[in-house]
């Protein structure tokens, strides 16, 4: 992480209820369960510097400056969520009211302390509060919700929280009726290298959606190697877009794995598409000499 900037989320939980002074802001009553905080690193020690205070305590000579610096004495520190630039933004864009409003909104969340870590901005808080875990939360959301505007905000939630435990989820997702979730899923499944998910995202290459199926394309050159075996298996489908994208996340991946399926490909494929990027790969990897042409 060295001093890179960027925006993190803390994961908290509170075994019982505790009555808290938070500083000025007053005392409140902090119910047993999970709190994300969410904060942002800009001062010349970056992330690493923030997390390194956060982690401290009064006993370790702290000076309670911060709201959450009050929270931090009673509660556990359970995880960290960071990101730079996330989501594909530049690294010095401030994230931390998006981040917030995006847990306030999402499903199970509720603002405990108004104004608690917003002194600095307009946001409502960035302290958000969840009975169970966010995961255990927001993946059953995301699966079942009716409503398509809540699985949205439980996958909005989800790709900040940027966990392996949400993956079983998101690969069900692909699978969602409305094509901006399925797309939405792919890109988290892509930022997580979810190998596992490979072979859902393979099948969302047929998807009818040419949003989805491009999605799930880059989502597997992300993935990269492990990804290789379920593409190269997809350049034996009979339909043409599968293919097509198959051949095209291989040409990004260039995997050495992939040179006699591709060769296949550039040989023998009837679309045109796919002998191109077939090779665009074999020529990236400098093995198109090698390949015999009838």
């Amino acid at each position: 992480m060295s001093k890179e900037k960027g925006t993190y989320a803390l994961l908290l939980r509170l075994d019982r209820s505790e009555l808290i002074r938070v500083g000025k802001l007053g005392e409140f009553t902090f119910p047993a369960g999970w709190y994300v905080y969410v904060g942002s690193a800009r001062g010349p020690g970056g992330l690493a510097a923030r997390l390194a205070r956060h982690r401290r305590r009064m006993a370790d000579g702290k000076r309670l400056r911060w709201h959450v610096d009050y929270l931090l004495e009673r509660a556990r520190l359970v995880e960290v969520w960071s990101r730079g630039g996330w989501p594909s933004a530049p690294a010095d864009r401030r994230l931390e009211c998006e981040w917030a409003r995006v847990f306030a909104d999402a499903p199970g969340g509720e603002i405990p302390v108004p104004r608690f870590g917003a002194s600095d901005c307009h946001c409502p808080a960035h302290l958000i509060y969840f009975a169970t875990h966010p995961v255990d939360t927001l993946s059953p959301a995301l699966a079942a919700a009716p409503d398509p505007d809540v699985r949205w905000r439980a996958l909005a939630a989800l790709r900040i929280v940027g966990r392996p435990q949400a993956i079983p989820a998101l690969s069900a997702a692909l699978l969602d009726p409305d094509e901006g979730i399925r797309a939405g899923a792919a890109v988290v499944l892509g930022e997580l290298r979810a190998a596992q998910a490979a072979p859902a995202l393979v099948k969302c290459l047929a998807d009818p959606s040419p949003l989805v199926a491009n999605r799930a394309t880059e989502a597997l050159q992300r993935i990269g190697e492990e990804a290789v075996p379920a593409l190269c298996a997809a350049l034996e489908d009979e339909r043409d877009a599968v293919r097509i994208h198959a051949a095209k996340a291989l040409a990004a991946i260039q995997s050495p794995q992939s040179v006699t399926p591709l060769c296949q490909a550039y040989l023998h494929d009837p679309n045109y598409l796919v002998q191109h990027y077939a090779a665009e790969a074999l020529t990236a990897m400098g093995v198109i000499e090698m390949v015999a042409v009838d």
